[in-house]
């Protein structure tokens, strides 16, 4: 807990710590989100979703000393990271400087960090508010882990690192950044919410079965063919899935390119759980 404390209290964030930061993990990011053996992974998600980058968020903001030292820095340090990440991927991934495209997105989760930070930042002051912010702080990490809790449960162990990583930070963001029973328990309430409506919402429907499935390769994907009884519609860099019978089907993507990309797709309408394979040689 000590430890804890100290990385989120105790560090003189000053602009060259914050900019080896922004550069540390920028680097983090794309070198595990090039290296094909961790391809659509735990490691691989910190080039896709938010978990981590609300980490990093949280220990710049709780390291400043004032609201405008926390929105400029994380500003900047999400202005220089985010960007950084295409720019390393460039030479090692198929789509090259084509990558800058998903950019925009980023950009504007960028912009909104200087508000962001703001409120976060607010969280210093240990009052009743305090616990409400770090809940909705909380919906966001777990929002993202458990976002693949069907392609955890059907193709296990694939991103149960990202579930105890998503899960491991609301604990701590509870219990380190928060003082006090009553601002603790408002941020577990919300927390625990978030987990049982989640849950409710991905598994408790299965007449229905559906999975957002991510498209770790680049291009420009639209849907080329589909088996009859799987309806399939792709949303950025994710397919969203879904069937109502169970059954063993066939999905075919094709890019600006002529590419093509072939899955298998098992769906179990009992369990409400769909299971997502490339085939070989795709």
């Amino acid at each position: 807990m000590r430890l804890l404390r100290r990385i989120f209290f105790e560090i003189d964030m000053t602009w060259k710590r914050l900019l080896i930061l922004a550069v540390g993990t920028a680097a983090f990011a794309a070198l595990f989100n090039c290296i094909p053996f961790f391809e659509d992974t735990s490691m691989s998600a910190p080039a896709h979703t938010f978990e981590i980058w609300v980490l990093f968020a949280i220990i710049v903001i709780f390291n400043c000393h004032g609201y405008r030292e926390a929105m400029v820095k994380t500003f900047v340090f999400f202005l220089v990271s985010q960007p950084l990440i295409y720019l390393l991927e460039v030479p090692f991934l198929e789509e090259g400087w084509g990558l800058f495209r998903y950019y925009p997105g980023w950009f504007v989760w960028t912009i909104c960090t200087i508000p962001g930070a703001a409120v976060a930042y607010y969280v210093k002051k240990q009052n009743v508010w305090s616990g409400f912010i770090i809940g909705v702080a909380n919906l966001l990490v777990l929002a993202c882990g458990l976002d693949r809790i069907n392609i955890l449960l059907s193709d296990f162990p694939r991103y149960l690192l990202a579930l105890i990583f998503c899960l491991a930070c609301a604990i701590i963001y509870i219990f380190v950044l928060l003082e006090g029973k009553r601002n603790r328990l408002i941020a577990a309430a919300i927390s625990v919410i978030v987990i049982v409506v989640l849950l409710f919402v991905k598994l408790a429907d299965t007449g229905a079965c559906s999975v957002s499935y991510p498209i770790t390769a680049e291009g420009d994907w639209r849907v080329l063919e589909t088996s009859d009884g799987l309806d399939a519609e792709i949303r950025g860099e994710y397919m969203d899935i879904s069937s109502d019978k169970s059954g063993i089907y066939e999905l075919i993507i094709v890019n600006e390119s002529g590419e093509k990309l072939a899955y298998d797709v098992e769906v179990d309408a009992s369990t409400g759980l769909i299971n997502v394979r490339r085939k070989d040689g795709q």
